[in-house]
């Protein structure tokens, strides 16, 4: 038993001396003020502030490298001679934001959106029931993203979770409609695509069929080349090569999913499936 728990606190020793941390831990900076980055690792560590990979003729530094962030930053970084490339971005000053969009049910009498950010990490998300929805028009509602990407359940505002009716937590990190009673939307009506917000046309992007067991068919227009699968919770569970217009979902266990396909362009759809 001693021999193993030791076997075990090595690996996870030999685990923690190949990565690349990064501090502070918490990314985003509303104030436009330098913030100092410290990145630490066992040997020599070469990194980029320019979105490109770290490769050997980067600048380095060896156990730590200590950075100065004065803008909205992607760092990148590697150890030594591996492969595995670490990176984080910082944001400053203002995020980045894209509107959301949430149709309820005819009961609902107003409509909020609870966010909870995977991207930047802060320390504090909003309180339950969230951020109190604007109407749009024909019965659909707005607000803002408050994240570059995360979670968002909407909900009838009922500041008590329990008596709420909301939906499960949608992961987004771009525009988004979602309808209370059908869920994802590709065919929004007219009214919200003729906001300015909205500048890329909606395309038709159906799957099938749904609940599926094996195998999820696409059919859309748009020539998807990649696919990352989600949890209901946003978490990430799978990424796969999409051949054939089809997808393999036959390993997941029992339950909802979101199917996040990127195309050749970068086009990015979500549409919910269910795995029976």
């Amino acid at each position: 038993m001693t021999k193993h728990l030791s076997l075990l606190v090595l690996f996870v020793y030999a685990i923690c001396l190949g990565q690349v941390t990064f501090q502070p831990q918490a990314n985003y900076f509303g104030t436009p003020n330098p913030i100092a980055v410290t990145l630490s690792g066992n040997g020599t560590i070469y990194y980029t502030t320019d979105g490109s990979d770290p490769t050997a003729s980067s600048p380095s530094g060896v156990n730590a490298v200590s950075l100065t962030v004065t803008q909205t930053t992607l760092i990148k970084a590697k150890l030594n001679s591996s492969s595995t490339i670490y990176s984080r971005t910082y944001y400053i000053g203002s995020l980045p934001t894209y509107p959301i969009y949430f149709k309820p049910p005819a009961a609902f009498t107003t409509a909020c959106g609870y966010p909870v950010s995977n991207e930047p990490v802060i320390a504090v998300d909003y309180f339950w029931p969230g951020i109190q929805m604007n109407a749009a028009c024909d019965g659909w509602y707005k607000s803002q993203s408050v994240f570059v990407s995360g979670t968002v359940s909407f909900n009838d505002c009922n500041p008590i979770y329990q008596f709420s009716q909301h939906t499960p937590a949608i992961f987004t990190d771009a525009t988004v409609f979602y309808d209370y009673s059908a869920g994802p939307v590709t065919n929004p009506p007219a009214c919200l695509l003729a906001t300015t917000e909205v500048q890329q046309k909606v395309i038709s992007v159906k799957v099938f069929p749904n609940p599926v067991q094996e195998i999820l068919q696409i059919d859309s227009e748009i020539r998807f080349l990649r696919c990352e699968i989600l949890d209901a919770s946003g978490k990430l569970v799978g990424r796969k090569i999409i051949q054939d217009h089809q997808v393999s979902v036959a390993a997941l266990p029992a339950g909802v999913y979101f199917l996040k396909m990127i195309s050749a362009d970068s086009q990015v759809h979500y549409i919910q499936f269910i795995k029976k």
